[in-house]
């Protein structure tokens, strides 16, 4: 069931579904939809707590306001730490609420990282976060090169995964390529 809270000025609808294990909060990119980033975590909701936001469509600085809403919608709905997780420009988000609030930032899922120039990428040498990175040759259209430098800042990088073919990370027909990675990252990291 979805619900809504007031997070500054904005009206910000989500789902917080699943089981009582420690809560990923689920952040789509911006062509995306919380749905379809739900849709591909939906087999661990028998043990994680799955919260799937859709960030409004506005914004001068989209990833900067999007991070602070995240951590908002996360202390609105009582969580002190979570385990991130974003597809596309989602990513970014992620990313930068982890540079924001390191502590309330259990781990990281990027998926489909996008290509360009952005200043969480420039940092996130910075970070000391388990982090997992899914990228497909579709997804973020970001080079395999590129990931791989990406990776190669990652401090605590828990696995980057290249993935062949057209289809994206959350895209259905993807469920084996995908799913084991994440079930393996989730089952890495402390309790």
């Amino acid at each position: 069931m979805t619900s809504s809270a007031r997070l500054g000025r904005h009206e910000v609808d989500f789902d917080d579904v699943g089981g009582e294990g420690p809560p990923i909060l689920l952040t789509p990119g911006a062509t995306g939809s919380a749905a379809d980033l739900r849709a591909r975590f939906d087999r661990f909701a028998r043990v994680y707590r799955l919260i799937a936001w859709d960030p409004p469509g506005d914004g001068e600085d989209r990833v900067r306001d999007h991070a602070a809403l995240a951590l908002e919608l996360l202390h609105h709905r009582g969580i002190e730490r979570a385990i991130l997780a974003g597809d596309g420009e989602g990513a970014l988000v992620c990313l930068r609420a982890g540079l924001q609030a390191p502590d309330r930032v259990r781990g990281l899922v990027l998926l489909d990282v996008p290509a360009g120039d952005a200043a969480e990428l420039d940092r996130i040498d910075e970070l000391d976060i388990p982090t997992l990175v899914v990228q497909t040759e579709s997804g973020g259209a970001r080079p395999h090169g590129a990931t791989r430098d990406l990776a190669a800042a990652i401090r605590d990088a828990r696995g980057v995964h290249l993935l062949e073919g057209p289809a994206a990370a959350v895209d259905p027909t993807r469920e084996a390529d995908v799913d084991p990675l994440i079930r393996e990252y989730l089952e890495s990291l402390p309790a």
